[in-house]
């Protein structure tokens, strides 16, 4: 009844839309969103290479998404308090399905990350690939967020510099998510 169809597309919330001109909208029509966009291409153009995933519904297009992005050879961080599910269990079931395919986090750690503050820790990815400081790459990452559309910043357009772009972009990606 409510759901989105081409005669009735999904809309964004008044405050997260994205930004015109500065943000990629792309719709999909899959649970995946690597199955039905072209999000793969426009990352591998842009050399992402990390992605920090949050969004909804946990157990379903999160996970596939998170899924099909591993497998694709991107690095994933799932914010997993910024995921949601119908419940509880299917939201805890969606987390562990991701198992092994991304690294998982609470918000905080990713605001600690990309304000530099974790101490240049290093981290370890599912595949054994090891970065050597803080583990969100602020010039290489992309946001993932939200069931039906994806907003991604163009790289040409941040505020100032990639860094803080990116740091918009993520933040942004965390409120639409309801963090």
């Amino acid at each position: 009844a409510n759901l989105p169809s081409p005669v009735n597309p999904a809309t964004f919330l008044p405050g997260i839309a994205p930004i015109s001109g500065i943000e990629i909208s792309l719709p999909k029509t899959s649970c995946s969103v690597f199955q039905s966009t072209t999000l793969d291409y426009i990352l591998r153009n842009l050399n992402v290479e990390q992605l920090v995933v949050c969004g909804q519904l946990t157990d379903q297009c999160v996970e596939s998404a998170v899924r099909d992005a591993a497998d694709l050879g991107y690095l994933v961080t799932v914010v997993e308090d910024a995921c949601g599910a119908d419940s509880e269990d299917a939201h805890l079931k969606g987390l562990h399905g991701m198992k092994g395919f991304a690294r998982r986090v609470k918000t905080e750690q990713v605001l600690r990350e990309l304000s530099g503050a974790n101490n240049g820790a290093s981290t370890t990815y599912n595949d054994g690939r090891r970065l050597p400081r803080d583990p969100i790459d602020n010039t290489s990452s992309a946001i993932l967020a939200g069931s039906h559309v994806i907003s991604i910043p163009k790289p040409s357009e941040y505020p100032n510099n990639k860094d803080q772009g990116s740091q918009v972009a993520i933040l942004r990606s965390l409120r639409a998510a309801g963090v």
